[in-house]
């Protein structure tokens, strides 16, 4: 039982944090301040991204921003009534998205404290994929 409820209060954790993430990427009716900071964040990690780097093809700073938002909204949804198959797919996208940003602030050069927030995402998605998996 305690289990059961645990698991349960980490997974309602995870879709809100991700739900929170992805709207306050997409809009600024939530937190002006903080939507600008990631607009600020995307324009910078926009020159570093794998794309860029590895194909010279320029990444709108925006359009990322937004797809990323709705990913991170979508997927975190999918993870709360998603089929298995729907849940390991969208913790893979999920996953992807927190790969990149680790490896886009660890290009630019920024503190550690940057990455927390990606590299704890990253350990309760893979804590949660290999529950999934059983």
């Amino acid at each position: 039982m305690t289990s059961a409820v645990l698991n349960a209060s980490i997974k309602g954790i995870v879709v809100i944090a991700f739900c929170a993430a992805g709207i306050l990427k997409v809009t600024d009716n939530i937190a002006p301040e903080v939507h600008n900071e990631l607009q600020k964040d995307f324009a910078e990690l926009a020159k570093v991204h794998p794309l860029k780097v590895w194909f010279g093809v320029d990444v709108n700073a925006e359009l990322n921003r937004v797809a990323i938002g709705y990913s991170q909204v979508i997927c975190a949804l999918l993870l709360l009534v998603g089929p298995k198959a729907v849940k390991l797919a969208s913790t893979s996208v999920l996953l992807a998205i927190e790969t990149m940003a680790m490896q886009g602030f660890y290009w630019l050069g920024k503190p550690a404290a940057m990455f927390a927030p990606a590299a704890i995402g990253t350990m309760v998605l893979m804590a949660d994929l290999f529950k999934i998996r059983r």
